[in-house]
């Protein structure tokens, strides 16, 4: 569908020569993220909105966005199952907000940051069929992490630390962990991936002796 629309919009753009057609199919495929991006923004500005927690959905997806953008995750496989994997994120999230006693929300911070910090110190980055990284790539990849995680884990200590604003430090830890344990589940994935190539080569190597 999104890319359906996004054809259209590319091809009335070459029609009347905003771009030409060797940038077409560059042009098609930025449309249709953006307008994935525009989708996924409503919905989220939407419930957090009807939801009353709209500090919160910020914190959350400040931390979830800035990590998933350079430690990786499980990818869906189309534009509809993304919007619902995020709604399902959000919901999730939402729920926990909504019902984990306050008293809980510092002692549970402090371990999902501490599982967030761990896991992209050790792990990140991940990565999928549709984004191979080369070494160079992983090293960058793997310092922004770090240091977004590192950052992130200051800003958590100190709002756990004003009692005013632990709710929001939980929100971002809540972030984190969310974004961590999909780089994890990526991680996983890959790891059997490589696993199951290794398998098929040596079989491979093994009928051909």
């Amino acid at each position: 569908m999104l890319n359906r629309i996004a054809c259209i919009i590319s091809s009335f753009f070459l029609k009347i020569n905003i771009i030409s057609e060797h940038e077409y199919e560059a042009y098609a495929y930025s449309l249709e993220i953006f307008l994935s991006t525009v989708i996924n923004f409503l919905l989220v500005v939407f419930f957090s909105i009807i939801s009353g927690r709209v500090w919160e959905c910020v914190c959350f997806l400040s931390a979830f966005a800035l990590l998933r953008m350079n430690c990786g995750g499980v990818h869906a496989p189309n534009h509809l199952l993304c919007s619902l994997f995020m709604l399902v994120v959000l919901s999730a999230f939402l729920f926990c907000i909504q019902n984990i006693p306050l008293s809980w929300k510092i002692e549970l911070t402090t371990g999902l940051m501490l599982f967030s910090v761990v896991g992209i110190w050790l792990g990140a980055p991940a990565q999928t069929p549709n984004k191979i990284l080369n070494n160079k790539e992983k090293n960058v990849f793997k310092k922004r992490s770090r240091i977004i995680i590192s950052f992130l884990f200051c800003i958590v200590w100190i709002g756990n630390k004003a009692t005013k604003f632990s709710h929001l430090s939980y929100a971002l830890a809540m972030g984190c962990f969310a974004a961590t344990s999909f780089m994890l589940i990526a991680k996983e994935k890959e790891r059997r991936n490589r696993r199951q190539n290794n398998e098929i080569e040596q079989k491979s190597n093994a009928e051909s002796l």
